[in-house]
């Protein structure tokens, strides 16, 4: 058995600056516990970083957050040693005290449920994101999808609050307290609204990349409507926008489908049989290409066996294409002006008093700013 000193034991938090007896950096709270806005501090410069707070001893974490830790310890490098532009970036892992855990992350300056809700809300008419924006953001969830899935992890809770936009322009996926080997416990779902069908039914290999791959082109289905594709009350609800779009299911299509249905835990299920709807009729954008309807048609597919690996995904055609798009137009359109902060503050050598005064206003001045700003999205942020 993997222990929790062997994993943390490279990601020391020495040079991590906390500033909460300078002011109240705190970003948002949880149910594990807070994050908030830190310095992380070398020679020549101090790093904006974000601290998520564990509650729990080494040895008495809760099993989501001992996941979490040991599943991105796992991903921070490639092949090449090198951190992968689309995972999350652990910077440390150490003890505050005796009774929490510390994880310091790069600090990334929005999600992607964030981002989209400002977008909504901003303008009367939104106006819908660019497909070849689109392109770049799911090219980037299908790169990490196929780098956990290459190593035996499977995330289990895509959605877009769990993809964060980095400052650098990249989709970055992050959250892995859900995460488990293909080969794990099937305990913890995906969030209702990117739910696989399978998985509703109560299928018990809920481990299979198959359920990542099913969330990851909702989310696309969603970047093209500019609104969530189905927003269900509950598990039974869920169902039936699933099954009236993709066709309720039946042996011909979706081999062993029949035995989940006698074995759904909430009885019969009260749907009329139905044919799958034309993607250009859910999602009307797929007619500018029908390479992306074919891409939507493979990954939210009913039967998980017929979903197109993350692998295969990275090769299809309208992922391929070239996107006449930088990293820069990606920033301008998802982060909100109000959230741009600078990832490198001023200097130690500049500093005017401990820690140095300067960047320290600067980070408690944006937690502040971030606060405020997060607070006009509580109602909406309940859904999630």
């Amino acid at each position: 058995m993997t222990r929790i000193h062997d994993l943390v034991e490279p990601f020391g938090g020495k040079n991590i600056l906390e500033l909460h007896r300078f002011g109240n950096a705190t970003l948002t709270r949880g149910a594990f516990g807070h994050i908030s806005l830190a310095l992380r501090s070398d020679d020549q410069k101090y790093e904006l970083v974000a601290i998520k707070q564990i509650q729990g001893t080494l040895n008495n974490l809760q099993t989501d957050a001992f996941y979490e830790i040991k599943t991105l310890c796992a991903l921070q490098s490639t092949d090449k040693n090198e951190p992968h532009p689309n995972i999350v970036k652990l910077l440390a892992v150490y003890a505050k005290d005796s009774s929490s855990w510390s994880l310091a992350f790069e600090y990334c300056p929005v999600d992607l449920s964030l981002s989209l809700e400002w977008r909504r809300r901003r303008r009367k008419h939104p106006r819908l994101l660019h497909i070849n924006i689109i392109r770049l953001i799911a090219r980037d969830i299908w790169n990490a999808l196929s780098f956990c899935h290459a190593k035996g992890i499977v995330h289990r809770d895509i959605k877009p609050g769990n993809l964060l936009v980095s400052k650098d322009g990249y989709v970055r996926l992050c959250d892995f307290g859900l995460a488990r080997s293909c080969a794990g416990d099937s305990k913890g779902l995906c969030t209702l609204f990117y739910r696989a069908p399978e998985s509703l039914l109560g299928d018990t290999q809920n481990c299979r990349p198959a359920l990542d791959l099913f969330a990851a082109g909702l989310i696309v289905a969603e970047l093209c409507l500019g609104r969530t594709l189905w927003e269900g009350t509950n598990e039974m609800e869920q169902l039936g926008f699933i099954f009236r779009s993709l066709g309720t299911p039946h042996e011909c299509h979706w081999p062993g489908a029949l035995q989940l249905v006698e074995t759904f835990h909430y009885g019969t299920l009260p749907f009329a049989p139905t044919s799958p709807q034309l993607w250009r009729t859910m999602v009307p954008r797929v007619m500018e290409s029908s390479d992306l309807e074919d891409f939507l048609a493979l990954t939210v597919a009913l039967d998980p066996d017929k979903r197109i690996s993350a692998k295969r995904a990275m090769e299809h055609p309208w992922l391929c294409h070239e996107a006449v798009v930088n990293r820069t137009s990606l920033l301008c359109e998802l982060v909100p002006d109000e959230l741009d902060a600078p990832i490198f503050l001023s200097s130690p050598d500049e500093a005017t008093s401990e820690l140095g005064e300067v960047p320290v206003r600067q980070v408690l001045g944006l937690a502040k700013s971030r606060r405020a700003f997060l607070s006009q999205f509580d109602t909406w942020s309940d859904k999630c």
